[in-house]
């Protein structure tokens, strides 16, 4: 009989391939290095009962499944096509928010001050949309480029904004200086998201 082990090895390279993932992106998911999956896959090391029902739930399995040989995979790839339908969903309902609150922002701006353009507003409010995209990538998507993207939007998007806001309550000077600030503040915010990703260690 075998052990658990290689039983365990077994059902995460099933699963694994099952969802059409490598190595390399399934530990990107879990914030190991691809040499430890390559560990576990091999039955050289086991993952804890920590990591394993962080698995087990990614892939919507009961922590049992790794313990006991299958003959046929669980159909787990339709309940992760819905669990990110929803995410997606979520995002784009937020997003919606914080436009249609800009476009409320301004027409209420431009009806109450008439003469006066606050269309500024909308940046403000592409600014939210990006910040709040990038929290949720960073929740659920943080494998992919999509933090790092939608990080670096959110930066530029209020550097504008500020820019725009000081040019148009002061005329007299120009700000474009502003934006150098940008490339270190981008900076500091890839390693922030790299740190927050960085909750595992490789051994």
């Amino acid at each position: 009989m075998e052990d658990y082990s290689e039983i365990i090895a077994k059902n995460l390279i099933n699963l694994r391939k099952a969802q059409g993932y490598t190595q390399q992106e399934f530990a990107r998911i879990l914030n190991y290095s691809d040499k430890t999956i390559s560990k576990w896959e091999l039955g050289y090391a086991t993952p804890s009962v920590e990591t394993l029902k962080q698995i087990a739930d990614f892939y919507n399995v009961k922590i049992d499944y790794f313990l006991e040989p299958h003959d046929e995979l669980p159909d787990s790839k339709a309940p992760i096509m819905r669990k990110n339908t929803r995410r997606i969903l979520l995002t784009v309902l937020v997003d919606l928010f914080f436009m249609t609150t800009a476009a409320v922002i301004y027409a209420a701006s431009y009806t109450t001050f008439e003469g006066t353009n606050y269309w500024p507003i909308f940046i403000w409010g592409l600014s939210a949309v990006f910040f709040a995209t990038a929290i949720f990538c960073n929740k659920w998507w943080r494998y992919t480029i999509l933090p790092y993207l939608f990080a670096s939007l959110t930066i530029w998007t209020i550097l504008v904004c500020v820019y725009l806001t000081l040019i148009w309550t002061n005329t007299k000077y120009n700000f474009w200086y502003l934006f150098f600030v940008g490339l270190p503040i981008q900076v500091a915010a890839i390693i922030i998201i790299k740190l927050s990703h960085a909750t595992h260690s490789d051994f």
